[in-house]
């Protein structure tokens, strides 16, 4: 990892070095606040305390969970909890939620869903932490919206298949009045 250094030469620098994949890595993403990251690839998921440049206990990997290829931070305004949402090449979408065990953070499975709507790998996941809203989008051409419940549990919106599509990333805009609109970005074509 590198980190930017506030010096006159505005340099890179190493920070440190984190170890435990095996296998390729595919995604990475860090909490907003910078103190922990995720890991993900074909050996599964990883989180990251990056304060002390350890990996943070969480549930073993499962083979048929498929490699992940999606992942994103959670952490609803009204429920401090801090989760992992992640997406899989196998259509499934899963969630480990922090909880503090010794003052320590550690990270367990609350659900597993899948397959999604049309089984395909899942490409890309967005929250939107002001209406407890997760957008996923998948290899297949569908986007679906989900709201999560203080429990994370999700909650069935809306899905919505593009034919000839393939979303690769998802995002939601700024808030207009009291809504967002859900911005997908495909894969081939320039257009969103």
């Amino acid at each position: 990892m590198l980190s930017l250094r506030s010096n006159s030469k505005q340099s890179y620098r190493l920070h440190g070095k984190l170890h435990g994949h095996s296998g390729a890595i595919v995604r990475l993403q860090a909490t907003d606040d910078g103190k922990y990251l995720a890991s993900g690839g074909t050996d599964g998921t990883k989180a990251w305390d990056l304060h002390s440049m350890r990996e943070i206990p969480g549930p073993t990997w499962l083979e048929t969970h498929g490699a992940t290829t999606a992942m994103v931070w959670v952490k609803r305004e009204d429920n401090m909890t801090l989760a992992l949402v992640y997406g899989t090449q196998n259509s499934q979408l899963v969630c480990w939620q922090g909880f503090k065990r010794g003052g320590k953070l550690v990270f367990e499975e609350v659900f597993i869903t899948g397959p999604l709507i049309k089984s395909a790998e899942i490409t890309g996941l967005a929250f939107d932490a002001s209406s407890n809203r997760l957008a996923v989008c998948h290899r297949g051409g569908v986007i679906q919206l989900w709201t999560v419940a203080d429990s994370m549990a999700l909650k069935f919106v809306w899905s919505q298949e593009f034919k000839n599509y393939v979303p690769r990333a998802v995002a939601f805009s700024q808030l207009e009045g009291d809504e967002r609109s859900v911005l997908v970005f495909p894969l081939y074509g320039g257009y969103m």
